[in-house]
Order: C-alpha cells, then sequence, then structure tokens
C-alpha cells in the first residue's frame, strides 16, 4: 500500500533540488506510534526542503486516512 501511494505521487509530481531531479525509489513503514514512513531517494536527504517533506506527509496521512494522527516522513539515501 505504501509503495502505491508513493508510484500515485511519482505519476503526477515531480520534484528538484538544485537542478537535480529527485528519484523516490521505495517507501516502508518503520514504526506504527507515530506511523513513520521511510522513502529512499537518490540525493542526500539533508538537501530535501521542508516542503517536500510536508507534502509526503500529508499525502500519506490524505491516503491512508489518518486525519489526525501525526506523521512522519524520513528520506534515506539508497546505497
Amino acid at each position: 500500500m505504501v509503495n502505491k501511494i508513493l508510484e500515485d505521487l511519482k505519476k503526477n509530481y515531480t520534484f528538484n533540488v538544485k537542478g537535480k531531479r529527485i528519484k523516490f525509489y521505495y517507501a516502508t513503514q518503520v514504526e506504527v506510534r507515530p506511523p513513520t514512513f521511510v522513502i529512499f531517494i537518490n540525493i542526500n536527504p539533508d538537501e530535501v526542503p521542508k516542503h517536500i517533506e510536508k507534502f509526503m506527509e500529508n499525502s500519506f496521512r490524505k491516503f491512508l486516512e489518518f486525519n489526525k494522527v501525526p506523521v512522519k516522513v524520513v528520506f534515506r539515501l539508497r546505497d
């Protein structure tokens, strides 16, 4: 389910940081309280702007119907 959401987001949105496109490879849920999702990407996670992080959190919250639950998204560099 998590990767289905990520695939849908990849089809409809593209994100660039410093002229480089962020590639989202896959995601996994690592915690339940609060729901925490790790998304593996192609750039240094420290370079991901806050607005992209918030967008991903809000998207997961919306699609998973976690209306009043805090959702956390963590980016990691894919090795």
